[in-house]
């Protein structure tokens, strides 16, 4: 299973990173096989590519031995 993640973001629409963090590591615990990011939850196209990159670079980073991205 790999789920759409929701994109965590501040009120000022910055990328919440600890959220994102934390989200990843709750859906791993959960059994997930991978992450779908920036993609079909919608607000992918909103975002700019530098939030974009980020978001990737986390869910890459927190994904090693443990899914696909």
């Amino acid at each position: 299973i790999l789920p759409a993640l929701v994109t965590p973001l501040t009120d000022t629409g910055e990328l919440h990173e600890k959220s994102l963090e934390h989200l990843i590591d709750h859906l791993y615990r959960s059994g997930m096989g991978g992450l779908y990011v920036t993609g079909s939850t919608g607000e992918g196209i909103y975002l700019n590519s530098a939030i974009r990159r980020r978001i990737t670079e986390i869910a890459v980073h927190h994904s090693r031995g443990r899914g696909q991205v």
